[in-house]
């Protein structure tokens, strides 16, 4: 009787580690996918990258495939960790994290972040024809780290993921992993525009990568659809700046495309410029710290209409 009752509990046991091992596996393959962001020899084209979708801020689909019909409104949401607005607020401005203008990264990355947009500002406008006019060079006012884009959400819908992202936020808090940034790349997000962000290594990719991965596991448990999936988007990134053909985002009869060889060179040279010292350098290691982010990142208070016809 006692060897049954043995045999059963290690019976029990393997299966709980089998189970465990899948766990461990099907995370592993998520983290792996995450690799496809490490792309240091990805670009060898000498032009501004392009990826399969852009979701924010108009970049989400225009036609849902579930949508029963074309003016069926649809929204989109953010999960997204603010740092601060450099322009705006000194270092040691007091204010609410709700605005998300408070500085919670380091210093030495604010100030590198402020240094390169001057650079790269300056450098396009001597560079770049009619800068003052038809082409519209735009800094990047908040800096910020995203973690999830969702698009193609029903208004119903936004309730509920604002509830799935507050519950996984007080889940995971307190908060706590290391980023570091390693380059600067510019993508060609849209007929008549680009964007230039500051890459995350592959080491805070596969971190992000997870916890994004965990979050979208509680969304689709619910039944809400993670339409536009992360590996379909930029890598994890800081928006830097970005490069636009006319006065209109919407425009995209204006096609910036033979500009892209001189910004690329342009950011090429800044990126190589700044190297990996996003966050500084020890002067005793000569090695580069990583960026410690202990706050919890601000997710949509609710969505914003991306498709359709907001109903009256």
């Amino acid at each position: 009787m006692g060897h049954l009752r043995a045999h059963k509990t290690l019976s029990i046991l393997l299966l709980m580690l089998l189970i465990v091992m899948y766990r461990f596996l099907l995370v592993q393959k998520v983290v792996d996918n995450a690799s496809l962001y490490d792309y240091s020899a990805h670009n060898k084209s000498k032009t501004c990258q392009r990826t399969k979708i852009f979701p924010f801020k108009i970049g989400c689909p225009a036609r849902c495939e579930w949508a029963v019909s074309e003016d069926e409104p649809m929204y989109r949401m953010g999960v997204t960790w603010w740092f601060g607005e450099p322009e705006k607020y000194p270092l040691d401005h007091p204010t609410a994290y709700s605005k998300g203008i408070n500085f919670q990264c380091s210093n030495e990355f604010t100030e590198a972040f402020g240094s390169s947009s001057d650079l790269l500002h300056n450098s396009l406008v001597q560079s770049l024809p009619n800068t003052t006019g038809t082409l519209i060079i735009k800094r990047q006012k908040v800096m910020h780290l995203a973690l999830s884009y969702l698009c193609c959400l029903r208004k119903n819908e936004t309730d509920r993921v604002r509830e799935i992202a507050y519950k996984w936020v007080q889940d995971v808090s307190p908060f706590e992993f290391e980023v570091a940034f390693d380059r600067v790349e510019c993508y060609h997000e849209r007929q008549n525009s680009v964007t230039t962000i500051i890459v995350a290594d592959a080491r805070s990719q596969r971190t992000i990568a997870s916890m994004n991965q965990e979050l979208n596991e509680r969304l689709q448990r619910a039944g809400i659809p993670v339409s536009v999936k992360r590996r379909d988007q930029m890598p994890s990134h800081v928006t830097l700046q970005g490069v636009q053909y006319g006065n209109d985002y919407n425009m995209l009869e204006n096609d910036i495309s033979s500009y892209l060889p001189l910004i690329y060179d342009k950011v090429s040279d800044l990126s190589q410029t700044m190297g990996s010292s996003w966050t500084g350098k020890s002067p005793f290691l000569r090695s580069v710290p990583r960026m410690v982010i202990k706050h919890a990142p601000y997710f949509s208070f609710k969505g914003s209409l991306h498709a359709g016809k907001e109903k009256k």
